[in-house]
């Protein structure tokens, strides 16, 4: 015998409902049409196909993330990995780029590659970190209807790292005779060159005669 699955009452009457059993309408009261859905049981849950599923929107996986990248660093070098993937039901999110220095770098709309935009120059000393904000989206609201809309984003934080660089040129020196022996003592004065790496420990002096 089937084992009952489910009850349900109609008019005062309690009819069961078992796997593999068919009622007919008429079992449920003079006049009641009502189709029945078997479900099919497993051995301690009953499940049933969805109807329809709602389109899920990218979602990132964290709030921040932060990024570095050498100074003097030209256009198109990748800063840092890409960006976590913003998680996608259908795996078709593509990003963007915003914040307030989303115009000294580029996203792959796909790779989530963030890179060095055209005219950028990166210099520690200047600005030592960018503020750019990634966008993500899957063009479909939760019926799949094409809407434009992000469906998320995540705040990243670019530093520049600072690299040793050479001192600068000095600016011409200045060269005058010294003491009393005529022109056989030179005095020679420069000013220190700008100078953003090491400090400087030594200077070579060197004169061409004739």
């Amino acid at each position: 015998m089937p084992s009952i699955l489910h009850t349900t009452t109609h008019n005062a009457r309690t009819v069961a409902v078992a796997t593999g059993q068919r009622w007919p309408a008429l079992a449920l009261g003079i006049g009641a049409l009502l189709a029945l859905a078997i479900l099919v049981i497993g051995a301690s849950s009953a499940t049933a196909a969805p109807l329809g599923q709602a389109n899920q929107n990218p979602t990132f996986p964290t709030e921040t993330a932060t990024l570095a990248v050498p100074e003097n660093s030209p256009p198109d070098t990748d800063v840092g990995d890409p960006i976590p993937a913003a998680t996608d039901s259908e795996g078709d999110a593509f990003y963007q780029l915003d914040g307030p220095d989303k115009n000294d770098f580029k996203i792959n709309l796909t790779s989530r590659q963030i890179s060095v935009g055209a005219g950028t120059t990166l210099d520690y000393e200047t600005k030592p970190t960018y503020q750019v904000e990634v966008q993500v989206t899957d063009n479909e609201n939760a019926a799949g209807e094409v809407d434009g809309v992000i469906d998320d984003t995540i705040d990243v934080t670019i530093s520049v790292t600072d690299v040793n660089e050479p001192p600068g040129k000095p600016a011409p020196p200045t060269v005058r005779t010294a003491g009393n022996d005529g022109d056989t003592t030179l005095e020679i004065t420069w000013a220190a060159p700008a100078n953003t790496g090491p400090q400087i420990i030594d200077y070579d002096v060197q004169y061409r005669a004739g």
